[in-house]
C-alpha cells in the first residue's frame, strides 16, 4: 500500500474519531444543562415547601409531608392544598384503618372514648373535605369571609381531635397513650393547615387592590334578631314574625295534637341538605330524650313555647361511664 493510501486511511480515521469525540462532550455538555436544570428546579420546589411552612407550628412534618408527595410545583397555594390532603389522608386511616379503634375493652369508659374519636375523627375530616372545597371555589371578591370560615372549621377540627385524647380521661390501659401516638401526625398536620390559613389571611390583609377591597368578614348584620348574614331574605322574613305567627312544617306534641309525640321520630323524617328553612314546632312539655342534630339537617328552626315550657332533658353522665362529648342533652 502506497504512503498516500495510508495518508488517506489515517486522515478518515482521524476524522471519525474527531467527530466521535466531539459529539461525545456534544452530548456530556447537554446532559449536565439537563441536570444543572433539573437540580435548579428541585432546588426552587424545595425553596417554595420552605416557604411555606416556615410560620407553621411543626415545620419539620409541614417539609416532610410535602415533599414525600414528589410535587414539581412552586406554587405555595398547590402546597396549602396538598397539606390539606394529606391530613385527610392521615384522619381517615386513623378513623378507618387502625386496629385500636376495632378493639372492644371490657372498660366501658375505654369504649366510649374510642366510639367517640371515630365519630369526631370523622367530623374533623369532614371541616378539612369542605375547607378543600372552599379553597377551590375560592371568590376573591369576598375573600375574607371565605378565609374566616376555613379558620373556623380548621379551628373545629383540631378541638374535635384534641376532645378525643380528652375522652381517654381514667380510661383503663394503655389505650389513650396509643390514641395520642396515631393522632400525633394528623394533629400537627392540622396545626399547620390552621397556620397557613392564617398566613393567607394576614397576606390578603396586606393586599389592598378593587379585588379585595371590599372583602367582608363573616360576621352579624345590623338588625335586632343579630341574624348572621348566610340567612337569606326569605329566612328572616319568617325569622321577625313573633313564633305564635310562624307556620311550622311539623309539629311535636306530647299530648298527641302534633305530627309526632317524640323529637327523635321526628327528626328521621325532616328533608337533608334543604335550600330553605324547615320549621319544626316542639309544644310545651318535658322531653326526656337524647337529641343528636345530623349535620346534613340544614336551615333547620326550632320553635318551642318558651324556656319555661319546652323542655328537653337527659340523664347521661361522665359518673356512670358516659364521656363529656356523649353526655350532652342536645348536640350536633
Amino acid at each position: 500500500m502506497g504512503s498516500t493510501a495510508k495518508v488517506a486511511i489515517l486522515s478518515v480515521t482521524f476524522i471519525a474519531l474527531l467527530a466521535a469525540v466531539v459529539a461525545l462532550i456534544v452530548m456530556m455538555h447537554r446532559h449536565s444543562e439537563e441536570k444543572a436544570e433539573h437540580t435548579k428546579q428541585d432546588d426552587d420546589v424545595k425553596a417554595s415547601i420552605r416557604a411555606v411552612c416556615e410560620h407553621t407550628d411543626y415545620k419539620e412534618t409541614c417539609v416532610e409531608s410535602l415533599s414525600k408527595t414528589g410535587t414539581h410545583s412552586t406554587d405555595p397555594y398547590d402546597h396549602v392544598k396538598a397539606t390539606f390532603e394529606i391530613t385527610i389522608k392521615q384522619l381517615e386511616d386513623a378513623a378507618n384503618n387502625s386496629t385500636l379503634m376495632k378493639e372492644v375493652h371490657a372498660d366501658p369508659r375505654t369504649n366510649d372514648a374510642l366510639k367517640c374519636c371515630k365519630e369526631l375523627a370523622d367530623l374533623a375530616v369532614m371541616d378539612l373535605r369542605r375547607s378543600v372545597d372552599k379553597m377551590l371555589g375560592f371568590d376573591l371578591s369576598d375573600v375574607g369571609r371565605s378565609l374566616v370560615q376555613l379558620k373556623i372549621w380548621m379551628s373545629g377540627a383540631i378541638t374535635y381531635e384534641q376532645t378525643c385524647l380528652d375522652g381517654f380521661e381514667k380510661a383503663e390501659g394503655d389505650s389513650g397513650e396509643r390514641m395520642r401516638k396515631l393522632l400525633n401526625i394528623s394533629m400537627e398536620l392540622t396545626s399547620n393547615c390552621l397556620a397557613m390559613i392564617t398566613d393567607l389571611s394576614q397576606a390578603f390583609e396586606i393586599i389592598d387592590t378593587p379585588q379585595t377591597s371590599n372583602r367582608r368578614l363573616l360576621h352579624l348584620s345590623n338588625n335586632d334578631l343579630n341574624l348572621p348574614e348566610w340567612v337569606d331574605d326569605t329566612d328572616r322574613s319568617m325569622l321577625q314574625k313573633a313564633p305564635k305567627k310562624i307556620n311550622p312544617n311539623l309539629t311535636v306534641a306530647q299530648d298527641g295534637s302534633g305530627d309526632f309525640l317524640s323529637i327523635v321520630e321526628a327528626l328521621k323524617v325532616i328533608p337533608t341538605k334543604s335550600k330553605k328553612g324547615f320549621v319544626l314546632y316542639i309544644k310545651q312539655g318535658i322531653y326526656n330524650e337524647i337529641i343528636r342534630f345530623p349535620k346534613n339537617l340544614t336551615h333547620l328552626v326550632l320553635i318551642g313555647d318558651g324556656p319555661e315550657k319546652t323542655k328537653i332533658t337527659g340523664n347521661l353522665n361522665y359518673i356512670d361511664g358516659v364521656s363529656t362529648f356523649h353526655t350532652a342533652t342536645v348536640g350536633n
